[in-house]
This record gives C-alpha cells, structure tokens and sequence, in this order.
C-alpha cells in the first residue's frame, strides 16, 4: 500500500500513531484499506 508525502515527511513510528486518524478523514463512508 503506497503512502503520500506529507509535508514534514514523518518517521514511521509517528506515521503509525496518525494514520488510522488520517484515513478516517480521508474516507467519512468508513471504508477500509
């Protein structure tokens, strides 16, 4: 699964801690990966 570039690009283990916020912001139908 490809991830995009955020600004800032964040380490991996930061990246883990944020993503599950990001992704439902990205899908508000709850749609999962």
């Amino acid at each position: 699964m490809e991830r995009k570039r955020y600004p800032g690009e964040l380490r991996d283990e930061e990246w883990e801690l944020i993503k599950p916020l990001v992704e439902k912001k990205r899908s508000p139908k709850g749609r999962k990966p």
